[in-house]
């Protein structure tokens, strides 16, 4: 028998959105654990030395957050559905700030043999404080 979250989706067809829940849950879970592992390998091998490896290391972190809400499956409240809303997008635009600065470096390695590590502190500022500006 389906489990109480599951049975309370709003669909025409209840065990599709089931379904669904299961997917997303399993792959967010999937995902906490690949971004676990990979912020132990940066931390037991000490590549946080490195800013290339640094950005990666900020990188796993917020997807780490960004897996929590996927989760936690449907939630049925109202405050639990805008919280669950809140973390999904903060934490989405946070991934995507650190690919964009992740990026952004890696151009400017190949192109012009520089690198933005002196910047380091204008990345965490504009990759966790604007997301939060976009999400609120």
């Amino acid at each position: 028998m389906a489990q109480d979250w599951l049975s309370k989706c709003p669909s025409d067809n209840d065990s599709r959105c089931g379904t669904l829940t299961i997917i997303r849950v399993f792959f967010g879970s999937f995902s906490f654990v690949l971004s676990l592992f990979m912020i132990f390998v940066i931390w037991l091998f000490k590549k946080y030395m490195f800013f290339s490896q640094r950005l990666i290391l900020y990188l796993s972190i917020a997807a780490l957050c960004d897996s929590i809400p996927y989760m936690m499956g449907s939630i049925e409240t109202p405050f639990g559905c805008k919280f669950q809303g809140f973390m999904m997008t903060y934490f989405d635009w946070t991934c995507v700030g650190w690919v964009s600065v992740i990026t952004a470096n890696m151009y400017r390695l190949v192109k012009e043999e520089m690198s933005f590590e002196s910047s380091e502190s204008l990345f965490h500022l504009a990759c966790w404080f604007l997301p939060a500006i976009v999400a609120g």
